[in-house]
């Protein structure tokens, strides 16, 4: 059938290295494929006339950057249920986490690098195209280092953004999870609206994640700070976050230059 074809094709990338496990979900909204190739619950849902968007329940996600933050964040965030793709551009470091190799420690992660990545709901990749054009929200985490002149080199916060437009079809969250500048995230809508894709919507969402204990803080967070400007992004993100917040509700809404601001305050 078409659909058998589509997941045959898509085994195929998935043995090149084109697309990871995770992919095959992409296919799958309410259906079941005979072999035990993928049975999932239907994906998506209808939020506004003519637009499907995945539940926060098993959306597929996608981190760019593997460092520090990017891969607490995605395998943190695969835990709860969902898809994650994690993109980096070093090929070294993507090979050797699906080999399960962590460049760096923390209390827990390897372990849940390893649990996920077996069960196809946390995988890493330098094919960014493939990841972005899924992922209905996409986290950024990338380096901003400084500049001769102290001010915080942007320039892969805003490739990424420049990527998601020219490679995600239909409405998206950009979720700015480096530390940038106040004003950073108005830059990032300015330029995506220069671009026509004033659908893609950008969201401050700071970390707040101490070394050595950076699982246990993302998995049972005192706050999670959201900044958003945008209601049904805001809520997308607050939906996202509820499983970390069953224990009482530690979400702070905010506009986007304030949560900006706080990740500096809180540094």
């Amino acid at each position: 059938s078409g659909l058998n074809a589509r997941v045959f094709i898509l085994f195929l990338q998935l043995c090149r290295g084109d697309v990871c496990a995770t992919g095959i979900h992409a296919f799958c909204s309410g259906a079941s494929i005979s072999g035990g190739i993928c049975t999932v619950k239907s994906l998506v849902t209808t939020a506004g006339k003519g637009r499907r968007i995945p539940q926060p329940s098993g959306m597929h996600l996608a981190v760019v950057g593997t460092g520090y933050v990017g891969l607490v964040t995605g395998t943190c965030l695969a835990e709860m249920g969902n898809f994650v793709s994690c993109i980096d551009v070093d090929g070294v470091i993507v090979v050797g986490l699906r080999r399960g190799e962590v460049i760096f420690y923390e209390s827990g992660l390897r372990e849940l690098v390893d649990a996920y990545g077996s069960e196809g709901r946390l995988c890493y990749t330098t094919f960014a195209a493939g990841a972005l054009s899924r992922a209905t929200v996409v986290m950024i985490a990338v380096g901003t280092p400084p500049l001769e002149d102290g001010s915080a080199d942007l320039s892969a916060v805003f490739a990424v953004a420049e990527m998601v437009a020219r490679v995600a079809g239909g409405k998206r969250v950009l979720v700015t999870k480096s530390t940038v500048p106040v004003g950073t995230c108005a830059r990032l809508q300015a330029r995506l609206n220069e671009l026509g894709r004033s659908d893609i919507v950008v969201v401050s969402n700071p970390e707040f994640l101490k070394q050595g204990d950076a699982v246990n803080d993302f998995l049972k967070p005192e706050r999670v700070v959201i900044g958003a400007d945008n209601p049904e992004a805001s809520t997308i993100m607050q939906e996202l976050y509820a499983p970390f917040l069953r224990t009482g509700n530690r979400v702070i809404v905010m506009d986007i230059a304030s949560a900006e601001l706080t990740k500096y305050a809180a540094n």
